[in-house]
């Protein structure tokens, strides 16, 4: 998925993935998610930015937009809606 803007290019890359890993690859600008696993590692080095819990697999057969949605995981919520100590 070619993105409207780049991002940053600071990051760390890597070439290394797992099946529902997603990250940037900045040559593109391009979103990547990986949902097979038929080489070895990316051909071009990637900022990885995150993982998908699941259904990553299930993208092997699809086409058509897809929906991706951040969902905080629990302790980032608790550390969000707690106020600080005066």
């Amino acid at each position: 998925m070619t993105l409207p803007h780049t991002l940053s290019t600071e990051e760390d890359t890597t070439r290394e993935y797992e099946i529902g890993d997603f990250g940037y690859w900045a040559a593109g600008p391009d979103l990547v998610i990986f949902y097979d696993d038929i080489y070895e590692q990316t051909i071009v080095p990637v900022i990885p930015l995150g993982k998908a819990e699941e259904g990553a697999e299930d993208m092997r057969n699809t086409s058509g937009a897809v929906r991706l949605e951040l969902i905080a995981d629990e302790e980032e919520q608790t550390s969000r809606n707690s106020t600080p100590a005066a």
